[in-house]
């Protein structure tokens, strides 16, 4: 592959996951503002991202597949096509309706960029370059979610909230059209197309490993508590303690930055610290959390530094659980099953966030102990897996 070629193709499908997950958040400050306009409720307004993450972990099952099928290329460029409509249904709701069912495009569109662009990067280049930008790989998809809340806060302040979902749209025809020019076809050639049989037995194998699970599971409840954050912050702290949109996105932005400084330290200290005592000490971290939330933010007068520390606890334990889950997850399960691990395990991520950021919903919007329970069940959830779960497993790795 010439040079040019072998930077601005993974550079694409990175950029191009970016705003996939940046589409996320980019519109958690409008929250309260899209309630009005909508003349809507906040439950209704709270449904956009729950339903959008729904979509997103049931499409995660089915695009892989596609992509064996019709190309890696061809799946994208198709998923930044109806993400691009999805958007501008989006950007032009009329209605609360219009925009859950926009939302639900994006979501079943975004997964595209989750189940391919690891892939498509293994595909292009060897072990060791394809580990260097996998590495790039997961700093941007925790840094667009990062910085998506103040760019949403500061273009509604500037255009209005559906000049947000007009960003979304043209960044994607900009995509597109790179994509086109700069990603080759990474599939390999000849390859066959595994039956609807031969899928499901996979799938069925791969459930019964409890030690994938277990893994599995701390994987999926920690990006659920931060989905349950997510989805009550905006009227939790522009409500509840009267913050701007932009102050707002900014103590977002930087809770999120402590993810990802959690998920590079990890990194650090790989091949010189047993991802298991990584796990620990995630759990430990977050059980302080949880305390400082619930005796803190619940049972005594709620104050935004308290909300504030208890939330910074539970973000370093995130970054630390869902780094090495990941790893021990695909551990777990033979190499001829790691693609079907990780389809099952991006499907239960989003499924149980969906679960958990309806749970929040549901509740009272602005409340800070909805907020604070929801969260501390997740990551005592994972307290729960860890525990009781891996002691049935297929024996093909140690926990």
């Amino acid at each position: 592959m010439a040079a040019p070629a072998s930077v601005a193709a993974p550079i694409t499908v990175i950029a191009v996951l970016m705003v996939f997950t940046m589409s996320m958040d980019l519109y958690l400050p409008t929250f309260p503002e899209l309630t009005e306009a909508l003349s809507t409720t906040p439950t209704m307004v709270q449904l956009t991202l729950t339903l959008n993450l729904v979509a997103y972990a049931l499409a995660t099952l089915v695009h892989g597949l596609l992509a064996d099928r019709y190309g890696r290329q061809r799946v994208l460029s198709a998923g930044l096509v109806t993400f691009l409509a999805a958007s501008l249904v989006c950007m032009l709701a009329p209605t609360i309706s219009w925009l859950l069912a926009g939302r639900v495009g994006q979501g079943l569109a975004a997964s595209t960029g989750t189940v391919l662009t690891a892939l498509i990067l293994r595909e292009l280049f060897d072990d060791e370059r394809a580990q260097r930008w996998l590495s790039v790989m997961a700093i941007a998809v925790g840094f667009g979610p990062a910085v998506a809340p103040l760019v949403g806060a500061v273009v509604a302040d500037s255009f209005g909230w559906r000049a947000n979902f007009g960003l979304l749209a043209a960044l994607a025809g900009i995509g597109f059209i790179a994509v086109l020019r700069f990603v080759p076809e990474t599939r390999p050639r000849g390859q066959s197309v595994p039956s609807a049989g031969t899928v499901v037995r996979r799938y069925a194998a791969v459930f019964r490993n409890g030690l994938f699970q277990r893994y599995q599971l701390l994987n999926a409840l920690s990006l659920a508590a931060l989905f349950a954050f997510v989805t009550a912050a905006p009227f939790v702290f522009i409500g509840t303690f009267g913050l701007t949109p932009t102050r707002y996105a900014m103590l977002h932005g930087a809770l999120v930055m402590l993810y990802i400084i959690a998920a590079i330290t990890n990194g650090v200290l790989a091949g010189r610290v047993e991802p298991i005592r990584m796990i620990q000490l995630a759990l430990v971290i977050g059980s302080v959390g949880i305390g400082t939330l619930i005796v803190g933010a619940v049972l005594f007068d709620p104050s935004l530094v308290t909300v504030l520390l208890g939330m910074a606890f539970c973000a370093v334990a995130m970054g630390l659980l869902m780094a090495n889950a990941w790893l021990l997850l695909l551990n777990a399960v033979a190499p001829s099953e790691r693609a079907t691990a990780s389809a099952l395990s991006s499907f239960s991520q989003m499924l149980i966030a969906a679960v958990a950021s309806l749970a929040v919903a549901m509740l009272p919007a602005g409340s800070l102990w909805a907020m604070s329970l929801v969260v501390s069940l997740c990551l005592a959830g994972c307290l729960c897996a860890y525990a009781f779960l891996g002691r049935r497993s297929s024996g093909r790795t140690s926990p």
